[in-house]
């Protein structure tokens, strides 16, 4: 705290009046007087004020103090009180500290201090919400194409901004490069604001908070240009600070003293003689944490008030405000600004740190401070200085510098005189410290007490806009206060839904509120909603929501988007258990040696499955290493699956749903041969999941999206021109995490729907899925896929991922995709592609390939055209990352809306079975898709739990859930023998609560031994 005037007044009183008495204690009394639900705190006492009226109200006495020992009262920058200084001797004195501050969040230390006396409290504030009011209702210009338009105001009309604040507002669309708009606003005190929406070099539109007309000091928030209308809105509260909309959403926060005016703000004319023309020259004012910035002690500022910082970056110099008093100047409670140079590098530029300051022209003003350090030990040299230029408009750099270096490592007063030419309308005053070599040591300067004295300019005040090129719907002011736009985004009548059963309907209810633009809805896959869009002017809405999923379980999300405004719906639908069937009877096929039987199915035979899904089921022994049975369905639609059970190389059994014929992309489920028949059903749902059975027990649950089709299932006609056959190419469709694969943050993939994933090894390459939006085209709630290379090895092959499609030959397809990266820094070259090649049966390379290199790391559209060859009936589309040298650096490539456009085909709705060398017992079908009837003996659960000592007479029961046996009725000293269907001892065990786990289904013999003697218990599982 600085010691004012006043304090060297009471200092003379203290030479002239007697002292205190000696024997009586000196004394600072501070007590606070509770107000509603003011509470203390912690052990500093922390008092919060819930918005700008609430108040801390301290009660302050003076007891036997020397005259000397002035009662200070030090508060934050963001709050106020009602005295900042007491005499000694006061009484009963209340002082009433308020938060000032319009941010949401603000909190300080609160200090009283007389002499060696000090009482502090900690206070936070959180700010009072802006009041709400629409400005687009009857406004003072209600568009057109005017260049400039201007209100002149006077506070005779109301316009009382100091007390209230005021708010300005404008729509506006910037359809072309050179468009321009500049909403401003500046009252007789010099608060004000000019915003500026134009297009930067990297063709974004960010709304940019101006300092005086230097572009790289002012404020900017980031968007991406659109067609559309826009509403801008600049609230400048009571606390000089700027509250900015955009489109009904608050953008930031701005203090308007942190920004040089703008020259024509002025009126032309001088204003009173200043002592200090800055802002926050003793750096007891605002300042925020840098959010982004880390340095070793976290305390890096991101902004002060009324300075603006030129260098925000710690590897190039660092700003703090610290608590250090200046002795025989201020109290220990004071601060002062540091400032340092990053200690290993001598970093890109000077650390400035400035104000623009209006100005007479032709008038002498001083700039001083109060200064200490700066020294470079390296260059043997005092690197910091103060400075100061006069600013043209149009112009970065100043002209007419002087400037004053600071040569002491002890405090001491460093000033310069500046005399304005005779144009002059703004100089700009900087604290300097010059970039050097530091090899391990970095120069810090402090700074204290920083004024401009000087006669000050009177302001024109006025509200209007400037326009270059743009389309203005309507400008509004408001000069009763600063005021929120209306509440604006998307109501919800609740966030999240359980919808239980397949078919299961939800209603939720969507409320727009004051927006600018439609909602977009959309649904995950596995659940439907009745409405895609809703008026942005619609009132509440009803939306209908649908479960279609056959799984036991299935998460999801709605996302509804309308401009800035998301929202998020969580969904969790549980599928309804499909009905049972046995298809064991009546089958259409009774068994044979045939090698390939097929039934042709029409709609008009009541076979439905887009509806109601179906099944098929086949019976069969596999004798011999050659032996192979080929089980397949297919719609009209295109939804079907082939699988194949052959023997493997290594000698086993598996099941395998086919991908087209390439082997090494089909998914497969191991079992050991044996001379038994098995019975394999595959349920095909209406949601396009394959339920896959073994002799009853359900194996696996696939989509048959992620199959390429059987060359066979075609009819071999040409189907309608489709503007996407890829599944899934905007990649918003279902994905499951690998859950034998790790990587540093878990989510790497191990399926996506519609795409076969080639090598699925983190070592070699990973594949995810991420939110990113993609300027201009999709919303924030957008998926891409992101695919990358193992970082410290080149792995054993390409990053593959495909999809087979079965095409019409001679045709022409274009494969495209939006896509960005893919960038090998140690070879210096991009290594991913889109690619196609035509498929050939039995043959696991393509032909004819053809591919489109990746070259950007900005996202760009990238395009083949392909046209098949007269045989063709299947192409591969691939996204292809190469393998290559890595060493610590690993390419990442980022693929979204991925199309292959071009006609489809027709295919024969069919069902049946290929056969070689294999028995078949039956084959069968049915219309809708059905589980197996449960097998097994149905027993009810054990009726005790643990095992207790039983009489002999009572018979052993069994009941088996889960795979694991339990017995009833049996001793605890038991020893259960089980045994299969052919005799063998499966296993031997002294029975116990856990029970017995049973290898595979099949039947048992359970024989059970004790002191009593031996029971039986057969068992089917």
């Amino acid at each position: 705290m600085k010691k004012p005037f006043f304090y060297l007044f009471v200092c003379a009183l203290a030479a002239v009046f007697p002292l205190q008495a000696q024997n009586e204690a000196p004394e600072l009394q501070v007590t606070v007087v509770q107000e509603g639900s003011l509470r203390a705190t912690g052990d500093v006492p922390t008092y919060t004020l819930w918005g700008n009226n609430a108040k801390l109200t301290l009660n302050i006495s003076g007891s036997n103090l020397l005259p000397s020992q002035v009662i200070t009262i030090q508060v934050p920058g963001e709050f106020s009180t009602t005295h900042t200084e007491l005499l000694y001797n006061a009484q009963n004195v209340q002082v009433v500290i308020q938060l000032k501050a319009t941010k949401p969040y603000s909190e300080g230390d609160v200090y009283v201090t007389a002499g060696p006396f000090v009482t502090q409290y900690h206070v936070i504030g959180y700010a009072s919400a802006l009041p709400q009011k629409d400005l687009s209702v009857n406004p003072v210009y209600s568009g057109g194409d005017d260049e400039e338009i201007e209100y002149v105001l006077s506070d005779a009309e109301g316009f009382n901004p100091t007390a209230k604040g005021y708010t300005i507002e404008i729509s506006a669309k910037t359809p072309l490069p050179i468009s321009t708009v500049q909403p401003f606003g500046i009252t007789f005190d010099g608060v004000g604001v000019q915003s500026t929406i134009a297009y930067d070099n990297d063709g974004n539109l960010p709304i940019r908070i101006d300092n005086s007309d230097l572009g790289w000091l002012s404020k900017s928030f980031l968007y991406y240009p659109d067609e559309e209308y826009h509403t801008y809105r600049y609230a400048v509260a009571s606390d000089k600070r700027v509250h900015i909309y955009r489109d009904g959403l608050l953008v930031g926060l701005v203090r308007g003293q942190d920004l040089g005016k703008q020259v024509d703000f002025q009126d032309g004319s001088t204003d009173d003689y200043v002592e200090n023309l800055l802002v926050n020259g003793d750096f007891e004012g605002e300042s925020e944490l840098a959010k982004d910035q880390g340095d070793s002690n976290g305390k890096v500022l991101g902004s002060l008030e009324g300075w603006a910082i030129g260098a925000n970056d710690v590897w190039n110099s660092r700003q703090y405000i610290v608590k250090q008093e200046i002795p025989q100047i201020t109290g220990e409670n004071n601060h002062v600004f540091e400032v340092t140079r990053y200690r290993w590098n001598d970093g890109w530029g000077a650390a400035q740190y400035s104000q623009i300051i209006d100005v007479v022209p032709g008038e002498t003003y001083i700039f001083s401070a109060l200064a200490k350090g700066g020294y470079n030990a390296r260059e043997a040299a005092y690197v910091g200085s103060l400075r100061m230029e006069e600013i043209v408009q149009g112009e970065a750099d100043g002209i007419n510098p002087k400037q004053v270096t600071v040569t002491s490592d002890n405090w001491a007063e460093y000033s310069l005189e500046y005399t304005t030419s005779k144009t002059a309308t703004q100089v700009r005053v900087t604290i300097y410290l010059e970039r050097g070599s530091n090899s391990g040591g970095a120069p810090e300067m402090y700074v204290d007490n920083a004024k401009l004295t000087g006669y000050g300019v009177a302001y024109q005040q006025k509200v209007g806009f400037k326009s270059r090129v743009a389309d203005i719907q309507y400008f509004n002011y408001d000069a009763t206060g600063a005021y929120a736009p209306l509440e604006t985004g998307i109501g919800l009548s609740a966030k999240s839904f359980t919808l239980n059963g397949t078919g299961a309907t939800a209603t939720l209810t969507v409320t727009p509120r004051h927006l600018t633009q439609d909602v977009k809805l959309a649904a995950s896959p596995g659940f439907t909603i009745d409405k895609t869009e809703i008026s942005a002017s619609a009132g509440a809405t009803t939306v209908t929501i649908t479960n279609i999923s056959s799984l036991p379980e299935k998460k999801g999300t709605i996302t509804l988007e309308s401009a800035l405004f998301n929202e998020t719906v969580d969904l969790i639908g549980i599928g309804t258990p499909l009905e049972t069937k046995d298809l064991s009877v009546n089958p259409v096929y009774s068994g044979g040696d045939d090698e390939e039987i097929e039934y042709v199915l029409s709609d008009a035979e009541g076979f439905n499955p887009t509806a109601k899904g179906y099944t098929i089921e086949i019976s069969a022994k596999t004798p011999l290493p050659i032996s192979t049975v080929q089980p397949f369905g297919i719609t009209f639609d295109g939804v079907g699956v082939q699988s194949t059970i052959a023997y493997d190389n290594d000698g086993n059994l598996p099941i395998r749903i086919d991908n087209s014929d390439l082997g090494w992309l089909s998914k497969s489920f191991l079992y050991y041969p044996d001379e038994e028949y098995h019975t394999y059903r595959y349920t095909v749902t209406p949601d396009k999941l394959v339920r896959i059975y073994r002799d009853n027990n359900e194996v696996a649950i696939l989509r048959t999206q992620d199959f390429g089709k059987q060359v066979d299932f075609q009819d071999g006609s040409t189907d309608d021109y489709v503007e996407n056959l890829l599944v899934n190419g905007d990649f918003e469709g279902e994905s499951e995490l690998a859950k034998e694969q790790g990587d540093s943050n878990g989510k790497v993939l191990g399926s996506l729907e519609g795409w076969a994933i080639g090598a699925n090894d983190v070592w070699n390459a990973r594949q995810y899925i991420v939110k990113q939006e993609i300027p201009q085209i999709t919303g924030e709630n957008n998926h891409v896929f992101e695919t990358t290379r193992y970082r410290w090895d080149d792995g054993w092959g390409a990053a593959q991922y495909s999809q087979i499609i079965d095409v019409v030959p001679g045709e022409t397809y274009i494969f495209s995709a939006l896509a960005k990266g893919g960038y090998n820094a140690r070879e210096a070259a991009y290594v991913g592609s889109l690619r196609m090649e035509e498929i050939v049966q039995g043959e696991a390379d393509g032909i004819n390939p053809k591919q489109v290199t990746v070259t950007s790391d900005n996202w760009a559209e990238y395009s083949l055209e392909y046209t098949t060859s007269k045989t063709a009936t299947q192409v591969r589309v691939t996204i292809y990352l190469e393998r290559g040298s890595n060493s610590g650096g690993a390419p990442e490539m980022y693929v979204d809306n991925a199309k292959l456009t071009g006609y489809g085909v027709a295919y024969q709705q069919k069902v049946g079975f290929k056969s070689f060398a294999a028995d078949i017992q039956y084959f069968n079908y049915a219309n809708g898709a059905y589980a197996p009837l449960e097998t097994g003996i149905i027993i009810p659960p054990p009726a005790v739990s643990g095992i207790k000592n039983v009489s002999g007479d009572k018979a052993v029961t069994a009941a088996i859930r889960s795979g694991v046996l339990y017995l009833n009725n049996v001793a605890a000293s038991s020893v259960v023998s089980l045994y299969s269907a052919s005799g063998s001892l499966v296993k031997r065990v002294n029975y116990d609560e856990k029970g017995i786990a049973l290898p595979q289904k099949g039947f048992y013999v359970a024989v059970v031994k004790n002191g009593s003697g031996t029971k039986t218990v057969k068992v089917v599982y």
